[in-house]
């Protein structure tokens, strides 16, 4: 499992939930989204946390940066976790 922390656009000081949610769908089938409180650089904002189940680093890291890209962030954190099981 990946988890991305993806916080507000730098241009616009906004969190673009529908960009992020876009390419995330265009990535994968399925994520969960979680909204979070984050402090980049001493400031606070709104941020997402992306939960990606998925066994594909690479297809994780494009996604990372295209967000980046298409959100003007200095940075999206990636953390990968112990694979998710369902019962």
């Amino acid at each position: 499992m990946f988890n991305l922390y993806i916080g507000a656009d730098n241009a616009t000081g906004r969190l673009d939930r529908f960009t992020i949610r876009e390419l995330a769908s265009q990535a994968f089938k399925g994520f969960t989204m979680i909204e979070a409180a984050g402090i980049w650089q001493g400031k606070a904002e709104a941020s997402i946390i992306l939960q990606i189940e998925t066994l594909d680093r690479d297809q994780v890291l494009r996604l990372a940066q295209v967000l980046k890209s298409e959100l003007h962030q200095d940075a999206i954190g990636i953390q990968e976790t112990p694979t998710l099981s369902f019962i």
